[in-house]
């Protein structure tokens, strides 16, 4: 809660890009969730805890602000009622099977490995197309 509450003063102090906001939040997300099984005392286990809890808040709040950005204001309802069912369909249906998974193998650090992955499925993509994208414009830039 603190960390959406400080996000929001930040955003009024200092232009962010939403975009770049969700992608660092997801990215920084799967990386400390594969930190997070190294651990086994309290101490970082709380710590790694408390910064998952703020990364989370980033994806959470640029979300929708990146949908916003890049749909026109009358298509957003129902892109964005699109996006909840899908993202409800997609909880329900991996979630249980992450849950399956480590019930079957006993094992939290593969259960995180897992989430950790499906954070990575949304990063890969976006770094895949921001190298597309930097690409382009450098062979335009240099066509000029």
């Amino acid at each position: 809660m603190v960390s959406r509450l400080l996000l929001g003063v930040f955003g009024q102090f200092f232009r962010m890009n939403s975009r770049y906001m969700f992608y660092a939040g997801a990215l920084f997300t799967a990386i400390f969730r594969f930190v997070f099984v190294q651990f086994t005392t309290y101490l970082p286990l709380l710590i790694l805890t408390a910064i998952l809890g703020a990364l989370r808040s980033l994806v959470h709040i640029a979300q929708p602000i990146v949908m916003a950005e890049h749909v026109p204001i009358e298509r957003y309802p129902p892109a964005y009622g699109l996006y909840m069912l899908l993202a409800g369909a997609i909880s329900l249906s991996v979630g249980p099977m992450i849950g399956f998974i480590r019930d079957y193998t006993g094992s939290y650090v593969i259960a995180f490995s897992l989430l950790a992955i499906c954070n990575l499925c949304c990063v890969i993509p976006w770094t895949i197309e921001a190298i597309i994208v930097a690409v382009k414009r450098r062979k335009e830039h240099q066509q000029t």
